[in-house]
């Protein structure tokens, strides 16, 4: 494999290396920014780098889950998985208890944002959840394009590239300003949203998912979600 190829706007290689190196700018760069600005940076790479890479035809829709979706195994499986695996979580963290007050390490505790009121927080977290869901579909979608370029076993090939693109994606969890237990819950959607693709290959599913596990379970105070 040659990975020189993918360094061409024409493969999917290049728009992952763009996206890194758009979140390793974002990091040294803004510092000083407010948490709301930096959440709508954030979101813009989430969403414009993936989409430049569709539009460029680099990408393809089919594989990140956005298009060609078999929805008798959505319906089925799917929302049947789903359904368990967010009462699953609620029983989890309401046993736990409420650790979300937790500090976050000294060096990346930004300024508090107050949490919107009603609506607005809700509206708020289904869009920021679906941007950060569809960067992860672009990263599974990425991977598993590369991998069909070199190998010829689709089963193995897809199952590994989601849980490489799952790898790729947890250091961008681990280093945004989260309590604990809010960086947890974030790990633990991104954990179960990769087996979820694993089943349907829906991006719509896992940001349904992702919506709703946040709006039931997240703190609502953390600057990124």
């Amino acid at each position: 494999m040659d990975l020189r190829l993918q360094l061409h706007p024409n493969n999917p290689g290049f728009w992952i290396l763009v996206s890194l190196l758009a979140w390793l700018a974002i990091r040294l760069t803004t510092r000083r920014w407010s948490p709301r600005q930096l959440l709508w940076l954030t979101v813009a790479r989430w969403v414009l780098i993936p989409y430049t890479g569709l539009i460029a035809g680099s990408l393809s829709p089919q594989l990140m889950g956005l298009t060609d979706i078999d929805w008798q195994t959505t319906l089925g499986i799917g929302i049947v998985l789903t359904a368990i695996l967010i009462g699953l979580m609620a029983i989890v963290r309401f046993m736990l208890g409420d650790v979300s007050a937790v500090d976050m390490r000294p060096a990346d505790r930004p300024a508090e944002t107050p949490k919107a009121p009603g609506w607005q927080w809700g509206v708020m977290t289904i869009i920021t959840t679906g941007a950060e869901q569809f960067h992860w579909s672009f990263l599974r979608g990425a991977i598993l394009e590369i991998a069909l370029l070199n190998f010829t076993d689709m089963g193995q090939v897809g199952y590994w590239s989601i849980w490489i693109a799952t790898l790729l994606a947890l250091p961008t969890i681990l280093l945004q300003p989260l309590n604990r237990a809010d960086m947890l819950l974030k790990v633990t959607i991104l954990i179960i949203s990769a087996i979820l693709f694993v089943f349907t290959q829906n991006f719509w599913l896992c940001w349904t998912f992702h919506s709703c596990a946040w709006l039931l379970l997240g703190s609502g105070r953390s600057a990124l979600h």
